[in-house]
């Protein structure tokens, strides 16, 4: 499936958006969305803790290098040094079409829009938006990278995966979207640190490649 962000795979996006202002953010685990010039509020963001973890792929238990990639491999311990702040969810069209308008509307695919991810975004466009979304705000957002997309997604695991059964839509999750569309955000439970859909339903872009 096609995605806007949380943010590098090579193909069109959902966003996944990092907010790395110099002002001081709430403490880890805490929400909060800065508010657009219209006086609405921009996307919700949690806050992700400072720490490291192990970058790669891990494979399963019974077969260590099962569906590993040479692109994911040699598993390396990354720092993330500061904490930051991620969109809770992906990039919606909510959002996104604030920023287009009815006229430049990114096309989607007749599957609706709303709460929905924003798909067929370029990773150009991707950085027409964070930098339009900074402006409106006054603080600074920007895609994130890889080793931060893959930080917040495991959130503490050391798993493929970071829950026990599968619970995302992909082509064989057991979901009523599977294969066929993208879910609205948040139909699945959040991962330990409350980030939804960082896993399936689209691809997103990172900043980095």
């Amino acid at each position: 499936m096609r995605t806007l962000w949380q943010l590098c795979l090579l193909s069109p996006l959902p966003l996944l958006l990092v907010q790395c202002s110099a002002v001081t953010l709430p403490n880890p685990g805490e929400t909060f969305s800065d508010l657009l010039t219209s006086g609405e509020p921009g996307p919700e963001m949690v806050v992700i803790p400072a720490g490291e973890f192990l970058m790669g792929c891990f494979g399963t238990p019974l077969r260590p290098d099962a569906e590993c990639h040479g692109r994911e491999e040699p598993v390396r311990k990354v720092r993330i040094p500061r904490p930051f702040a991620v969109s809770k969810y992906e990039v919606t069209f909510e959002d996104y079409d604030r920023f287009t308008g009815a006229m430049e509307r990114a096309d989607d695919d007749g599957w609706g829009r709303g709460r929905r991810p924003a798909i067929n975004v370029s990773w150009p466009e991707a950085q027409a938006y964070v930098d339009w979304l900074s402006r409106e705000t006054e603080q600074t957002y920007r895609l994130l990278s890889e080793a931060e997309w893959e930080y917040a997604a495991r959130a503490g695991s050391s798993t493929r995966l970071d829950w026990g059964d599968n619970q995302a839509n992909c082509g064989r999750c057991g979901s009523r979207w599977d294969g066929r569309q993208t879910a609205p955000v948040g139909s699945f439970p959040a991962n330990p640190w409350g980030l939804q859909d960082m896993l399936g339903n689209v691809e997103e872009w990172v900043q980095d490649c």
